[in-house]
């Protein structure tokens, strides 16, 4: 093969392996873009499609090794950083994560689902307390968020779980107001604007909030187990005492905590299971 073929194949080694992203598939995609030589004009760009197919295929290890292989001044590093913080989030790597997560610029077009990610890091850690620097910096990281970014509101939730997990009440308390505003009276916002309520001792304003959950399924053991502490605090044992029966039967439903959006999507409203608030005895 003369140098000419050589060149030209690599060309269109690489078109197929574009056309092939574009479908999303995936395996092939990876094959083609393997055969970019490196003196080849798109080589830079074939890793990066190798990284991102490799995501898309959920082989996380892989995504860690060719990311490895890369320049930082090759086009699209953002995304390709993005890639391999979802990659240790993954497999476990939380502090790469986070690190990684630091060299992400805010313009890039990538940058919510790095928020995601590091969102996740950040729920999945087993010493949340080791870790509170890096909700502060989680918190500012959101603040530049384009509000009108396809995954706000997606990274919003993230940040509500993170807020929660971490006792942040006041900051909670601000952020469910604005999932609020973009998806009023959903239960996931008025969940957690009633657990910040009650933890910062607005009990009223707490069960008024959580009174518009409704109850009929064990979707919402959290908020009647929030319910029954604030009854518990205006010493109203009546009140609290149906609220703890109905917590014993919606626990015989299955106790996952979790509640389901305008679309019929349910979601976990505690990440990772967290057990619900139970009463001291």
């Amino acid at each position: 093969m003369g140098l000419f073929d050589f060149f030209k194949k690599a060309n269109e080694n690489f078109e197929q392996g574009v056309k092939c992203l574009e479908g999303d598939n995936y395996p092939d995609a990876i094959k083609y873009f393997k055969q970019v030589n490196s003196s080849n004009k798109h080589y830079d760009e074939a890793l990066i499609h190798i990284l991102s197919s490799l995501s898309a295929l959920g082989e996380d290890e892989q995504v860690i090794e060719w990311f490895a292989k890369l320049s930082p001044s090759v086009p699209n590093y953002d995304q390709a950083m993005v890639d391999v913080v979802g990659a240790y989030v993954n497999t476990g790597q939380y502090e790469e994560a986070f690190a990684w997560f630091a060299k992400i610029s805010p313009s890039s077009s990538s940058f919510s689902i790095g928020i995601i990610n590091y969102l996740a890091a950040l729920l999945n850690v087993e010493s949340p307390d080791k870790y509170r620097a890096e909700c502060e910096k989680a918190i500012v990281s959101f603040t530049k968020l384009d509000a009108a970014d396809r995954l706000y509101t997606m990274s919003l939730k993230y940040l509500l779980r993170v807020l929660s997990e971490y006792n942040k009440f006041q900051e909670l308390l601000h952020y469910s107001n604005i999932f609020l505003e973009i998806k009023e009276n959903h239960p996931l916002g008025l969940y957690f604007k009633g657990e910040a309520l009650y933890e910062l001792e607005k009990y009223d304003t707490a069960l008024e909030c959580l009174n518009k959950i409704y109850c009929e399924s064990d979707e919402f053991v959290d908020a009647v187990y929030v319910k029954a502490l604030i009854h518990e605090q205006f010493g109203n044992e009546d009140e609290a005492q149906k609220c703890w029966v109905e917590v014993e039967r919606l626990e015989n439903l299955g106790s996952s905590a979790i509640v389901a959006d305008r679309d019929g999507k349910r979601e976990i409203v505690n990440y990772r299971n967290r057990v619900p608030r139970k009463r001291l005895v």
